[in-house]
């Protein structure tokens, strides 16, 4: 039986550490896009009303989902512009504006509020055992003992919340099928325990409400702009909702994924109402 991921050691002291765990980084290009898209979005951002401001979300999750949603309707423009304006259906564009601009936002929320010391370790622990227990996934699912579809829905994306909620899903997952992980693979009921136990104490460190509660002001301020630009896109994903009612109907959800599913989106052909 192999031994559980060792625990990284909390850092002595009381002196935090120099730099927050390793995550993935966009390219250049897109990190330009995504501040060009800030840029171009706070504005509008900070005119919402303090009390329509939303808390956000998994924001890369969020722009994968717009992507596919968006592409999906604007292949059939030519239905909707028998019944909108041709500038309505033009502005759908605007939510990936929007979309890149939050990822943008919400990293600079990160960074401002980036915690340290003993969330620090758990972070880092966090982001390798996540690796390892995708990767024992991975495996399996080549020898078609797992799904592919099932890994692809709780892989996370970049960020601490959600690499936090995937060790929670992981979690359940991995007591679901528990037999075919301890024969087929280095995953031990331990680690799936940790997974889950990790998972949720990293859920309540680390929730973007949290921000609103540190003391330092640029913090608040960089997750109070996070929150407004997370606005933009839950409320340009409305339009790009209605888009879709407009061309399927009442079957319109089968046509888009929602802005937090982490389903596989299967597309259908069918545009009639």
């Amino acid at each position: 039986m192999s031994k559980p991921p060792s625990r990284p050691t909390p850092p002595s002291g009381s002196e935090p550490p120099s730099s927050p765990p390793p995550q993935p980084q966009p390219d250049p290009a897109e990190l330009q896009a995504q501040k060009a898209a800030f840029d171009h979005c706070q504005a509008k951002a900070t005119a919402i009303l303090a009390s329509e401001v939303k808390i956000r979300m998994d924001v890369v999750l969020a722009q994968e989902n717009v992507t596919t949603g968006l592409n999906e309707v604007l292949k059939h423009g030519d239905v909707l512009e028998r019944v909108w304006a041709q500038a309505r259906v033009q502005s759908l564009s605007d939510v990936l504006v929007y979309a890149r601009a939050a990822v943008y936002a919400a990293a600079q929320a990160d960074l401002a509020g980036a915690p340290t010391g003993l969330v620090h370790a758990e972070l880092t622990e966090a982001f390798e055992l996540s690796d390892k227990m995708f990767s024992a996934f991975e495996t399996c699912v080549k020898f078609g003992l797992l799904s592919a579809e099932d890994i692809a829905r709780m892989r996370p994306s970049r960020g601490p919340l959600s690499v936090a909620q995937a060790l929670i899903n992981v979690g359940v997952y991995g007591h679901d099928n528990e037999a075919v992980l301890s024969a087929n693979s280095p995953v031990r009921s331990e680690h799936v325990d940790r997974c889950t136990e990790l998972g949720n104490k990293l859920m309540v460190d680390i929730k973007p409400q949290s921000a609103h509660q540190r003391e330092d002001p640029a913090a608040k301020k960089a997750a109070d702009t996070a929150n407004r630009c997370w606005t933009l896109v839950v409320n340009g994903y409305l339009e790009v909702g209605k888009a879709v009612f407009e061309i399927w109907g009442p079957s319109y959800r089968d046509h888009i994924p929602a802005l937090q599913s982490r389903t596989v989106h299967k597309k259908k052909d069918d545009t009639q109402k």
